[in-house]
């Protein structure tokens, strides 16, 4: 368990819970790193910076808050220095899994990169949709929940290899 350790995950620390290798990096990605409502902004370079740290680490799980510039999965996305940043953290990482908030269009979506074998898995948990995600380690099962009920379920090695990116 992570015992006393903070809220917030200090960026670009691995923390090993159950065995699982679990890394962060908080804020939203902005032009001035000033924080907004008690939310941490970061300059894009210290996003990837913190990745940077993290790369060759063998991270199972990356959370992050910032969108990525996925136009496959959201056409509407700017693509600007915050998104495209977002996405070279998820790729310098390489995380088996990564789990984003932030974007609050639809309920959920999963999501396998193409040039990197991770699973891309956001959810909104907003009194809108109610959804989340569980991720049963042993099992390598991840199920996403609306509310009360099963929305979605799969399991990571069916996934990982040589199967072509795309909305699961």
């Amino acid at each position: 368990m992570l015992g006393t350790a903070p809220v917030l995950m200090e960026d670009a620390r691995i923390y090993e819970v159950g065995g699982v290798r679990i890394a962060g990096i908080s804020g939203i990605i902005a032009s001035r790193p000033v924080a907004r409502k008690g939310v941490p902004r970061k300059l894009a370079d210290d996003y990837v910076e913190a990745a940077r740290k993290l790369k060759g680490s063998d991270v199972d799980i990356l959370l992050i808050h910032e969108v990525p510039a996925l136009r496959d999965v959201y056409p509407g996305v700017r693509v600007d220095y915050a998104t495209t940043a977002a996405l070279e953290t998820i790729k310098l990482v390489a995380p088996k899994l990564v789990f984003n908030g932030h974007m609050h269009h639809s309920p959920y979506t999963v999501y396998r990169l193409g040039d990197i074998p991770t699973l891309y898995v956001r959810v909104d948990s907003s009194q809108k949709y109610r959804h989340y995600a569980v991720y049963y380690v042993e099992e390598g099962r991840l199920e996403v929940w609306g509310d009360i009920r099963v929305v979605m379920e799969i399991r990571l090695h069916a996934f990982q290899g040589a199967s072509p990116p795309g909305q699961l």
